[in-house]
């Protein structure tokens, strides 16, 4: 993956600036993507000492996208989520926000400073097996984290928010491999900050699948659930706390 990134970096004609980060091991997606993210915030507030331009929302102004490397997730469906997503802001926002909602340009700078997150509901392409496995797993992450984490599929691949929210729910994550959606979700949920889903196109792709036999199912499957209590047990008795709390 990352020499794919490097080659399309290196192209001259792609207008944009794409910069790759590796880790010395492989630590599991939670922790790749609390990496990169420290790593955009890093960037923006250097960007941002060393600018003379007196325009803050430089720097407030990041919304971040989580994509599995495969593609699975439609980068199509993207223009509509940061749509939604700055609804979902101004929604959430709009009693304490009254002065900047006053004024529409004002109000999309300001917004993105806000703490909020949309995530994919796969549709499409999807085995009539995985979508069991999906409901069965869904059904029992509600039971263990004492209701709904706000969304359909804690597991899709396909995430917005702005910067200041996945700094904060990525932190110091707990579950760092399969299970660390569930809990940025249960963060999220125990600190209220605003969750919303879309459904996107999704294409499960060859030789991507955790699992390729059935048995590997019920393997993988088991050891995420029991992740998930694990978590919960964790998070009740106080030994992991959310963060802000700790």
């Amino acid at each position: 993956t990352c020499e794919v990134v490097r080659r399309c970096a290196s192209n001259p004609d792609l207008g944009i600036t794409v910069r790759s980060i590796s880790l010395a091991a492989n630590e599991g997606k939670g922790s790749a993507v609390s990496r990169g993210l420290a790593s955009i915030d890093s960037m923006n507030r250097k960007n941002f000492l060393t600018s003379s331009d007196d325009d803050e929302s430089q720097y407030i102004e990041n919304i971040v996208l989580v994509a599995d490397a495969d593609g699975s997730g439609d980068i199509g469906s993207l223009n509509a989520m940061v749509d939604k997503l700055l609804e979902l802001i101004i929604i959430t926002n709009t009693n304490t926000d009254k002065d900047a909602a006053n004024n529409d340009e004002n109000m999309r700078h300001f917004s993105w400073g806000k703490k909020a997150m949309l995530v994919g509901n796969r549709a499409g392409n999807t085995s009539l097996s995985r979508i069991v496995t999906r409901w069965g797993f869904q059904t029992t992450v509600k039971l263990f984290c004492g209701g709904s984490l706000q969304v359909e599929d804690t597991q899709c691949g396909f995430k917005l928010m702005t910067l200041e929210t996945g700094l904060l729910l990525y932190s110091n994550l707990n579950l760092k491999r399969w299970t660390h959606d569930v809990e940025v979700l249960y963060r999220a949920k125990e600190l209220s900050i605003p969750v919303t889903q879309m459904k996107i196109g999704w294409v499960d792709k060859e030789g991507s699948k955790l699992a390729s036999t059935a048995l590997d199912v019920v393997k993988i499957s088991t050891i995420m659930l029991l992740e998930v209590l694990f978590m919960r047990i964790n998070y009740i008795i106080g030994r992991w706390k959310t963060p802000g709390n700790q």
